[in-house]
């Protein structure tokens, strides 16, 4: 077994160790992808899966808007009230964080592994949700930031 085949089995491992079906769905297709000859979905989805998979995201969260279960008098409504405004904060704070995970990804990939098994770690031992690894790379890098700033 080569060394990327025992490492998708490991996550696939961690994954069903941790109940988490994200992780055990990409490492059931990413071993896929890694015996298909040639794997040209394996470079689409490198570059084109952060995109899409945000979109879909983006989708799931408008879902409500788009099916009237939510109003648009009740969203301008609720943005002044004090968890409309911690939400919007939150959500501006998000997207910068992010954004600095996906620079992260972007110029030190090897990083996957590492968010991938803190956030199973999490999940599995502090009752944790796995949100991604986009938040995750975003928090890697801010504390990147502040390891340089101090020295480290």
């Amino acid at each position: 077994m080569d060394k990327a085949t025992a490492l998708l089995v490991v996550l696939l491992a961690l994954g069903l160790f941790a109940k988490n079906q994200l992780i055990m769905v990409a490492a059931v297709i990413g071993l896929v992808l890694h015996v298909l000859p040639g794997a040209p979905l394996a470079g689409w989805l490198e570059a084109y899966g952060i995109p899409i998979g945000l979109t879909f995201l983006t989708l799931s969260v408008l879902a409500p808007l788009a099916s009237g279960r939510l109003g648009v008098g009740n969203i301008v409504r609720d943005l002044g009230s004090v968890e409309g405004l911690a939400a919007l904060l939150g959500g501006v704070l998000a997207a910068w964080v992010c954004a600095r995970g996906v620079e992260l990804l972007v110029v030190n990939p090897k990083i996957v592994i590492g968010l991938i098994v803190g956030t199973m770690i999490g999940t599995a031992f502090l009752n944790g949700i796995p949100v991604g690894p986009l938040f995750a790379a975003g928090l890697a890098a801010v504390f990147l930031f502040i390891a340089k700033a101090i020295g480290l």
